[in-house]
This record gives C-alpha cells, sequence and structure tokens, in this order.
C-alpha cells in the first residue's frame, strides 16, 4: 500500500510539471468584484475564466472542466442559486464545487438553499486573499486526483484486458494440446467401462467413442473370433492390471484395430482415487502408445543426432537425460535451465538426487533402480524445486531406452504452473457458476409452476379427502384413494419447501416474542427428538419484538431440532436459546451485514459437527450427507429460504467432534405481540351451514371442486368463472350474500378489485381470498392487502370449512 501511495505522489508531481493550468470559473456580473476576486485569487498555475452573467458561466461549464466555480449570488437574470442548480443537471455524474460569493455575510436563510443547491463554502466582501487561494487551493487539489485516478483506471482497465487475452489464449493452447496429444487414452469408470476415448485412441484403432461407449476394454481392443488372438480375457495382462487397481507403466500389449490389424502397444495404467480416499477409486486411466512407431522414431533420432540436437535446444519443454546405470545427468536443454536456475555446468555429470531438484519427492537410489526396471515413470502434477527455492508443477515422463548400445533415460518436463493456476481459478468459476445457475433456476421453477400446480393439488387432494369421506367407500377402492391422497400430500409438501427455499411463498407475518414460540414449540420437540437427546431452553424473558409467520418459525425451529437430532445418533444434548443482541452493547460478535438490534435464536448440539467442505454447502438445495433414499436435502435450503424472507440471517458454526451451532439473527421490531388464541377443535362433518357464498374462481377443478365442498355442509354458492361474472351475480341475486370467495389472479378482473367493487353493494360481508400464486407475485404487484383473509392453496375441504366458518362467526382476527 506505501508503495502504491509513494507511486501516487510521484505520479502527482510529474503531472503538475507537465499539465496545462487548472481553469477556475468567476461568475459575477460586477466587474468591480471579479477584479478584486481575481487579485485575490492569483496563482501563476492556474488560468481564471470569467463570466458576466450566469448564462455565460452555464455555456462555459457545458464546454469544458472546471476545479471550482465561483458565483455572486445576487445576478440579473440567471441568479447565483439558479445558476447553481442548472449546474447540477448538466450530465449525470458530473460534480462541480461551487463557493457562493455575497457582498455581505450571507443570512442563515441564504446559506441553507446554497447549501442544498450542493455549494461546498460561501465568502462575502471584502474577502480575505489568503483564505479564498487557501479555499480554492484545496478543490484544485481534488481536481487533480480526480485527473490522476481516471488515468489510473484507464490503465488498470487495459491491464486487465492484456490479462484477460493472455488467460483466453492459455487455455486455447492447452485444450489443443489436449486434443492433439499422440497417445491413445481411455477413461475407465470404476466398473472398467469405457467412459471417455480421446481422438487419438479413435484414430489408432478405427473406432469412434460411440461404438465403444459403456463396454469393457477387453472385447474391444481383443474382439473374439479373430486368428492369432493372442491371449483370452482371462490371461490378459491389461485385465489382470486393471483388476489389480495399481499403477502400472510400460505394460507391453497386443490391441487389434477395427480391421482386425493387430498394434504393438505400450500400456500405462493409472487409478485415479476420490478426493475422499476412504470413498475407494473413482475411476482408471489407461494410455496406450504404439510401440513399433515409438521405436522406430527412436531409432531415426538416433542415427539424426544433428536434428535431434537441433530439436533439444529449442524444444519448449525441459528435457534431462540419464545415464541409466548410474544416474548422473548427460544432458540438459536451455528450456529447464531456464526454468529452474542452474547453469549447464552446475547440472552436468551430478547424480540425479544430488541436485536438490526433486525437494518434494523421494528420490533415492531404490527408486532410480526401479525406474531402470520398468523403463517408463510419468507424474503427472509434480512439484519441481528451482535453486532459488521456487515450486514449479511440472507433467514428468521418463522413458528408458538405448543410444549406440547405451542404456540412457530421457525427461521430458513440462511446465504447467501457470495451466495449473488457470484450471483451478477456471473450475472454482465454473462451480459458482453452477451453483448461481442452479439455484436461480429453482427459483424461477418453484415460483412459476406454483399457481397451476397448487390448483392441480387442489382438486386432486380435495376430492380424494372428499371421497374418503364418503360411507360407502371401502376395500380396495379407500386403500387406493388413501395412496391418491397421501401422493397429493406429498407434492404439496414438497411445493412448500421449494417455496421457502426460493423465499416466494406467501407469509402472514405477525409481532411475535420468539421466547413464546420456543415455549410452545419445546414440548413437542421433546417427542419429537427421542428419549436418548435432552432438549433444554434459555430464554430471555425481556426479548425484544421480531415480525415474522408464526407457522414458518414453528418449521424453522422444528427442521434445525431434527437436523440436530440426526448429528446425535448415541444421544446427546439440544439447547435452544433466545437473546437480544445490539452492536453497541457487550456482544460484540455477530453476522456481517445484521442490523444493529436484533433478537438471535440459537440451537445448539454436541453432535459430529461438520467439516469446512460440508459447512460451506449446507444450504444448498437437495445437498445431503444422508443415504439415498433418507434425505431430500432441503430441510436446511427451506430454512434459509423462511430466513432471508422474513428479513432475518442465519449463520452456522461447527467443528468434526465438537458440534454445531445455527444461529438466526431478525431484526427487531416495535409493537404488541399478538398471542395465539387456541379455538375449540371443531368436527368438521357436524358443520352445517345455509349462508350465501359468492364463488368467483377462473380454473373449472378448483371451482367445482370447491362448490362440491361448500354445498355438502349446507352453503348455497353462486358460481362465477371470472369477476365480471361475478359483479353481475351479485347485482341480480335476489337475497343476502354472506360472504365473497374468490380467486386473486384472475383474467380481466382480479380479486382486489372484484372485492372492492363487491363491497360497495355488500359492506358487511367479509371477503376470503384464495390463491396458488406466490408472494413475489400476490404482495410485490400490490394484488394482496395487509389483513385480508387468506387461504393458500392447495388446501383440504375440513380446512377451507373451518375457515369458512370461523370468518363468517368473527373468530378469526385479521393477520
Amino acid at each position: 500500500m506505501r508503495e502504491l501511495d509513494s507511486n501516487m505522489e510521484i505520479g502527482n508531481e510529474a503531472k503538475m510539471e507537465i499539465e496545462t493550468k487548472v481553469r477556475v470559473l468567476l461568475v459575477d456580473d460586477s466587474p468591480e468584484q471579479r477584479r478584486e476576486m481575481m487579485t485575490a485569487i492569483a496563482d501563476p498555475h492556474l488560468e481564471i475564466v470569467e463570466a458576466d452573467s450566469g448564462q455565460v458561466g452555464l455555456d462555459l461549464l457545458r464546454s469544458g472542466d472546471f476545479a471550482v466555480v465561483l458565483i455572486d449570488v445576487r445576478m440579473p437574470g440567471m441568479s447565483g442559486f439558479e445558476l447553481a442548480e442548472r449546474i447540477r443537471l448538466l450530465e449525470p455524474g458530473r460534480i462541480v464545487p461551487v463557493i457562493f460569493i455575497t457582498s455581505t455575510k450571507p443570512p442563515e436563510s441564504y446559506m441553507r438553499k446554497g447549501y442544498s443547491l450542493g455549494a461546498v463554502d460561501f465568502l462575502s466582501f471584502p474577502v480575505v486573499p489568503e483564505i479564498v487561494r487557501a479555499k480554492v487551493k484545496v478543490f484544485v487539489d481534488i481536481f487533480h486526483k480526480k485527473e490522476f485516478l481516471a488515468r489510473q483506471a484507464d490503465l488498470l482497465e487495459e491491464k486487465v484486458r492484456e490479462r484477460t487475452a493472455e488467460l483466453n489464449y492459455r487455455n486455447t493452447v492447452t485444450k489443443i494440446i489436449t486434443d492433439n496429444t499422440a497417445s491413445g487414452m481411455f477413461m475407465l469408470d470404476e466398473e472398467k467401462r469405457i467412459t471417455f476415448m480421446n481422438p487419438a485412441a479413435e484414430w489408432a484403432l478405427g473406432y469412434s467413442f460411440s461404438e465403444v461407449q459403456g463396454g469393457s476394454i477387453h472385447p474391444f481392443v481383443h474382439p473374439p473370433g479373430l486368428e492369432n488372438n493372442p491371449c483370452p480375457g482371462s490371461e490378459c495382462p491389461l485385465e489382470k492390471a486393471l483388476a489389480a487397481n495399481l499403477p502400472v507403466q510400460n505394460l507391453a500389449e497386443i490391441f487389434h484395430h477395427k480391421t482386425g490389424r493387430p498394434l504393438h502397444v505400450s500400456c500405462a495404467v493409472a487409478p485415479v482415487a476420490t478426493e475422499n480416499k476412504a470413498a475407494g477409486q473413482a475411476g482408471t486411466v489407461l494410455e496406450f502408445q504404439d510401440v513399433t512407431e515409438h521405436k522406430k522414431a527412436e531409432d531415426k533420432l538416433a542415427w539424426s543426432e544433428d536434428r535431434y540436437r537441433r530439436l533439444f535446444e529449442t524444444a519448449q519443454d525441459g528435457i534431462l537425460i540419464l545415464d541409466a546405470k548410474e544416474g548422473r545427468i548427460l544432458d540438459v536443454n536451455p528450456f529447464l535451465m531456464r526454468i529452474l536456475g542452474y547453469s549447464h555446468q552446475e547440472l552436468l555429470g551430478k547424480e540425479l538426487w544430488e541436485i536438490g531438484l526433486f525437494g518434494d519427492i523421494k528420490a533415492n537410489r531404490e527408486a532410480f533402480q526401479k525406474l531402470k526396471d520398468q523403463g517408463y515413470v510419468r507424474y503427472d502434477n509434480l512439484p519441481l524445486q528451482t535453486k532459488g527455492g521456487l515450486k514449479r508443477e511440472v507433467e514428468f515422463v521418463s522413458n528408458m531406452y538405448s543410444v549406440k548400445s547405451e542404456a540412457v533415460i530421457q525427461c521430458n518436463i513440462r511446465d504447467v504452473t501457470e495451466r495449473k493456476l488457470t484450471e483451478e481459478a477456471l473450475r472454482v468459476s465454473e462451480a459458482d457458476l453452477r451453483q448461481s445457475q442452479k439455484v436461480e433456476a429453482l427459483g424461477k421453477l418453484s415460483g412459476g409452476i406454483a399457481h397451476d400446480f397448487n390448483n392441480l393439488l387442489t382438486a386432486i387432494n380435495g376430492y380424494s379427502d372428499l371421497c374418503l369421506s364418503l360411507p360407502n367407500v371401502e376395500g380396495a377402492m379407500y386403500d387406493y384413494l388413501s395412496e391418491i391422497f397421501k401422493a397429493g400430500k406429498r407434492a404439496a409438501d414438497l411445493t412448500h419447501q421449494l417455496l421457502a427455499f426460493s423465499r416466494k411463498q406467501v407469509l402472514e407475518p405477525k409481532i411475535l416474542d420468539m421466547t413464546d414460540v420456543v415455549k410452545e414449540v419445546i414440548t413437542l420437540l421433546q417427542r419429537l427428538i427421542g428419549d436418548n437427546i435432552r432438549v433444554t431452553s434459555i430464554l430471555d424473558p425481556q426479548l425484544w419484538l421480531i415480525r415474522a409467520d408464526p407457522a414458518q418459525m414453528n418449521q424453522v425451529l422444528l427442521n434445525l431440532a431434527i437436523n440436530a437430532r440426526d448429528a446425535l445418533p448415541h444421544g446427546g444434548e439440544i439447547t435452544i436459546r433466545t437473546q437480544n443482541f445490539d452492536a453497541d452493547g457487550r456482544d460484540g460478535h455477530g453476522p456481517v451485514h445484521t442490523p444493529i438490534q436484533c433478537v438471535v435464536l440459537s440451537i445448539t448440539d454436541n453432535g459430529t459437527g461438520m467439516k469446512d467442505v460440508v459447512k460451506d454447502r449446507i444450504f444448498d438445495p437437495f445437498f445431503t450427507t444422508k443415504d439415498f433414499g433418507k434425505g431430500s436435502g432441503m430441510g436446511l435450503a427451506m430454512v434459509e429460504g423462511i430466513v432471508r424472507q422474513s428479513g432475518g440471517r442465519i449463520t452456522v458454526e461447527s467443528m468434526p467432534e465438537k458440534g454445531s451451532t445455527f444461529k438466526i439473527y431478525f431484526p427487531r421490531v416495535e409493537g404488541t405481540a399478538k398471542k395465539h388464541v387456541t379455538t375449540m377443535a371443531i368436527r368438521v362433518d357436524q358443520i352445517q351451514r345455509t349462508e350465501t357464498v359468492l364463488l368467483a374462481e377462473d380454473d373449472p377443478m378448483v371451482r367445482s371442486f370447491v362448490r362440491t365442498a361448500l354445498e355438502i355442509h349446507g352453503y348455497k354458492v353462486l358460481e362465477a368463472e371470472d369477476g365480471e361474472k361475478a359483479i353481475e351475480l351479485a347485482e341480480t341475486h335476489q337475497g343476502a350474500i354472506h360472504i365473497l370467495l374468490t380467486d386473486i389472479l384472475m383474467p380481466g378482473m382480479n380479486g382486489r378489485r372484484l372485492s372492492e367493487l363487491f363491497k360497495k353493494a355488500h359492506p358487511e360481508a367479509p371477503v376470503l381470498f384464495m390463491s396458488g400464486y406466490t408472494d413475489e407475485v400476490i404482495v410485490d404487484q400490490g394484488l394482496l392487502e395487509e389483513g385480508s383473509f387468506f387461504i393458500q392453496k392447495p388446501f383440504a375441504p375440513a380446512q377451507l370449512i373451518k375457515f369458512l366458518k370461523e370468518v363468517l362467526d368473527g373468530n378469526l382476527q385479521h393477520a
């Protein structure tokens, strides 16, 4: 940072020497005052531009930049205040400092108005030259710094463009090298089935990847029925090497071309482990080369030493030649010397393990003997150490061959440090992009299908519920209907989870005391959690109030408690705590971006805890550490969605075997908590009413179901497929209409407009809204006012009948 500051200071000094004069604009209709002010400002580094009116000053400002503008307040035509206001509207983002000039000390009203128009100061005649120059100098310095920062921004942008172009070029080169490698390559899964085949393998064997995908390697390279087949499957060296799940190099084999032509190849088998070694092997990489062509190339290289030397000297990969008997360095090419920082003399004649090249690799005589025995060694990620102690990531391949009857080892070393960094950056970027796309797509999907899906579930669940309540339904028919109802209920629960995750469900927020919420839920939690886990609470009796949906808060507590229970397979303790949090108080801890005052709900367990790799993904949708079929991975994602939609924030602290603590921060609100009043249970089959209900619903299935459910319980139903038809029925019906039951979003007239028109004719009748749309559509578009009666689709017949009865009887308070 000090280096950057010094560079800026040097840049400022150089700029001051070569730049043109900075301009200052003086706008005053009085020549005498202008002369006095110019005398006071006089500075050889400044150019003072005069304007005798507000309009002239405004025209000058449109044509160029000024460090500061001095404006007389009282001028004929355009006053100083009017000019200052127009200066603010010149162009977005442009800020011009304004200093007002008055003939006498300005009254307080002038100063308030001037500062409101963007003024930075006032000067009154007679002026003190030293003060005037000091104030002008402040804004001249600021002007210099703005110009310097603008130039620095341009330079930085150019550097970014250059670096981006460089990375794109390197990525392209890397892909070209990978696609054009001469070695044939296969990737096999854990069951040794082919999952990848590179172009070199396709060309060498005559098969396309689509022909061999999913098959095993042996029948492919040794197809049955060919004459002189070198070995049956049970004796195939390649099959044995694959079965051993160990690295194998230089494995001699005979593959067969699609035409039946045999190919003598040298294979390398490399098992690929998973990131979690305990999870086992992820697959196997099989690389093969045509040994015949390779030997021909080596012979040709031996007889063409001059041409080989040119290639050796100009190669852009490191090449190291070793004596196969003692491991002494016979030759090293310039590229490798530049990478490692050694001279030719420092390397020549030394044994490989003497020079410290392999600072992170245990290179000794035993390993060298293994290299001689196998004749081939490959490292895809070998960290070499330079003379200066720096680490370089390289791909290292060693082959042993004969040159004029002498055995030598050639080590090809490719510097992949930059490529590894680029690949890692690309991997992280792609992972972030996939995660954001997954979250965005899931949010859009859940919001987009909610209405239609909830309408369908309303009809499916409602009719199945009605059928199950019929007295003559029994046997297989009852079982079938029960399964339909269970499936519909699970679908409704899943929709609810998706909406909670995407923060688009309709909430019914109330002013709450979280201590009361915990007290209501904790007894249920103890029964749900089990006897081997102790549930304790530490509740603040003076807890501040929050605004949230009580049902959703119950869901949050249940989900977090169940998550804690799963982390306690052998029992333990779960502690639920409520407390006030004040950033100015004693508690200095808390998440970033939390309000200054908020209520903290924490759930702590002393269970197995989590590693960082799990903790980082704990709120991802569909992420779960449970076995397949034992968890959807939506529980904590739903909790986070509810918390965020309620204006809060959730954090997690956890370490393996140290337990976990989830903390939820809710903003504090003022008001009075609304106590939940438990009403007496009502048996739906005992409810029989005689009121008239005006039903407005555009979906015919939902409309038919609701009408049927209401008529079963004695209600008289006036049915309308849209708002216009509902108004017509309300105007023409002879008799009272006791309640309007309407969908919120309908073609033409929406439910809110319908309720307004209906209330004019029936002011005493309540309105009950229903919808399958999400909070984003209903609340954000202003279609549902706070305090309205609302029932969310899908709903059961009993739920609708009870809700309707409570609204008509006046027992249900507005939300």
